[in-house]
């Protein structure tokens, strides 16, 4: 390793960096360093801990219970196996596109009298 290699790793093992939720919390972290805390369980953003906890629950419930985990799984296979899916989201997607031309002429009629109502006052 020359001079510059050994200046260069030892700047980025110095180097923090810095892991960010959506919300303001902020953890530190030594480059390098394995942080034992993911930015979730900070307790920043409440879906998040909410998922965070649901996932908990049913790991827990799988554990203890493994026969009725699998008859829940077999239970929800079989219904969305049944229950037309594919079909109920193609509808909202149609229903979505559909609406989305009338929308856009709203909006844009509303856009068009703002401004108007602007240029009419001083």
């Amino acid at each position: 390793m020359t001079m510059s290699d050994d200046l260069v790793a030892s700047q980025l093992i110095a180097t923090q960096t810095t892991l960010r939720c959506n919300c303001s919390a902020t953890k530190h972290f030594k480059f390098m360093d394995e942080p034992n805390e993911s930015p979730r369980s900070f307790g920043c953003c409440d879906w998040q801990k909410t998922v965070d906890d649901l996932s908990d629950r049913t790991q827990q419930m799988i554990r203890e219970e493994p026969a009725k985990a699998v008859g829940i799984a077999v239970f929800v296979g079989v219904l969305l196996t049944v229950f037309p899916v594919g079909r109920v989201l193609g509808a909202l997607v149609r229903l979505a596109l559909a609406l989305s031309r009338p929308l856009l002429l709203v909006l844009g009629a509303v856009k068009i009298y703002q401004e108007f109502e602007k240029k009419q006052k001083p």
